[in-house]
Parts: C-alpha cells; sequence; structure tokens
C-alpha cells in the first residue's frame, strides 16, 4: 500500500531547539480531561485517538467488565502500579509495569520513574508526564501520543497484533532522551499525518533499524523534530516505508534499507545513503 507524497515545511534552526531539550517535571499531574467517544472505522486512515478508544473497548470486551476501569487517587497515591488490563487517568505513581498479556491505557498521569511494557502486553498512553524512560520488549501493541517524557524510549521486538492496526505508533511527543526501535513487526508510525500521528520531539539520537513492514503495513517516519542522528537501518518486507521531513541537528543516515523506501525530503547537518 503506497501513500501519496507529504511535504511540511522544516528549518534546520528547528534542529536547535531539539538539541537544548529537556527537563520534564512530573510533579504534578498534567490536568487533561480524558476523551471517551466511539470507536472509528476499522481501516489504516483513522486517527490514533480512535486507536485508544478500540483499545478502550478491546479491554471490556476481553475481561468481560472486570478490571474495566482503576481510578487512583492523585493526590495520595504514590509507589509501583502493576496496570492489568485496566484504564489509569489521572494517577500520580512512581513507576507502572504492564504484565505480559495484558492491556493498559494511561492517560492524564504522571509517572516519576518508568513505564515498562512486557511481552504480548498492550500500553496506550496520551497525556502523561514521564520522569523516566519508556521501555518495551516483544510487545504486542505501544502507542503513545502527547507525552512528556524525560528519559528515553525503547521498543524492541515488538510483534503484530491482530486486534489493531498500528502496532507502534509515537504522535506528538517530547522526549528528552534517545528513541529507539529494533526488530518490530507490523505498522510502524513515528509521526504519520495520514493516521493523525504528529511528529515527536527527540533531544537525543532517533533510530528505527532491523523492523519489518508486513505487504500492506508501512513503516513511517515522518515530520520529528531530532536533536541528536538519525539512523534508519536494514528494514526490511513488502510493505512501503517513508522517512520525509524530518529535522535533525546532527547526521540522517539511512542503509539497507529494502524497497519501497522513500528517504527525502529532509533536513540535517550530513546525510547519508538512501535518504540523500
Amino acid at each position: 500500500m503506497r501513500k501519496t507524497k507529504r511535504s511540511t515545511r522544516t528549518t534546520r534552526a528547528l534542529a536547535l531547539v531539539a538539541s537544548s531539550l529537556i527537563t520534564v517535571a512530573v510533579s504534578a499531574s498534567p490536568g487533561f480531561a480524558s476523551q471517551q467517544g466511539a470507536v472509528q472505522a476499522h481501516d489504516h486512515s483513522h486517527s490514533v485517538d480512535g486507536q485508544l478508544r478500540l483499545l478502550r473497548t478491546m479491554i471490556a470486551a476481553r475481561t468481560h467488565g472486570q478490571e474495566w476501569r482503576s481510578q487512583l487517587n492523585a493526590s495520595s497515591y504514590s509507589g509501583h502500579v502493576k496496570c492489568k488490563n485496566q484504564v489509569l487517568d489521572g494517577v500520580n505513581v512512581d513507576s507502572i509495569t504492564v504484565p505480559p498479556g495484558k492491556m493498559c491505557i494511561l492517560t492524564n498521569s504522571a509517572v516519576a520513574a518508568n513505564v515498562i511494557v512486557k511481552k504480548n502486553a498492550i500500553l496506550g498512553a496520551a497525556d502523561n508526564r514521564i520522569g523516566g524512560d519508556l521501555l518495551s520488549y516483544a510487545h504486542a501493541v505501544l502507542q503513545a501520543e502527547d507525552n512528556q517524557i524525560g528519559g528515553s524510549v525503547w521498543m524492541k521486538k515488538g510483534r503484530p497484533a491482530p486486534d489493531a492496526l498500528i502496532e507502534d505508533a509515537l504522535c506528538g511527543n517530547r522526549v528528552g532522551g534517545n528513541t529507539s526501535l529494533r526488530r518490530n513487526t507490523g505498522f510502524i508510525a513515528i509521526g504519520d499525518p495520514s493516521v493523525g500521528c504528529a511528529g515527536t520531539v527527540v533531544g537525543g539520537n532517533l533510530s528505527v533499524t532491523h523492523s519489518y513492514t508486513n505487504d500492506g503495513d508501512m513503516l513511517d517516519v515522518l515530520n520529528n523534530l531530532v536533536g541528536g542522528n538519525i539512523r534508519i537501518r536494514d528494514n526490511a518486507g513488502e510493505g512501503s516505508k517513508t522517512v520525509q521531513n524530518n529535522v535533525a541537528g546532527g547526521k540522517l543516515s539511512c542503509f539497507g534499507n529494502q524497497n519501497p523506501f522513500v528517504g527525502a525530503p529532509n533536513t540535517a547537518a550530513k546525510v547519508r545513503g538512501q535518504c540523500m
């Protein structure tokens, strides 16, 4: 499934903004209102907000209404939370783990340390402040939108999930450290306006390597602002792979990516390989 060409105005000066990032305060909850609504149509064109609503519906269906919603009192609760088929909205906690095979929706919350997603787990995270890292290994779905993340994002060996359309989505986040996706499979979007996914600001480096995109899926790296280097390497599969309209304060390098691959236009201090 090939996509139409996109264009976004970017300038080299924007990279200086990313390089001067980031201190994320997590002393108070963001206070945004959570949004609920009807599930969007099951296709590749609906928004990440629609995906979060879809995940809420999935939780309700799979748990038969049990543990459907857990409300923690942000003014009095702290500590580590295991999010097991729950929606956590407006919480203030030390850290969160999504155990193997479980689902978690995290919204409007403050997490002092790390959020960890275990094997075959699902996380939808929106409008949160995370002081540490967002870490996942062999997850089923990880979608993060409009979060402030003081540490790094590390997503490895994500695998396709039959109920989800976008396995990995990073949209409109601010990340203080590095962002690394390695050996993931499926529809991967790090910025993609066709699904309502804004670009992410990364203070360090952004890398997407050794991932596999199935026929009909996409790997998109679009409209991101990166203070360091962008590295897109050895991504395979019959699905389209697009790297466009990104700004990097350092090098942008693209090597060993299987066709179909589109690697321009982008703005960087130095561009190498397939993105020239």
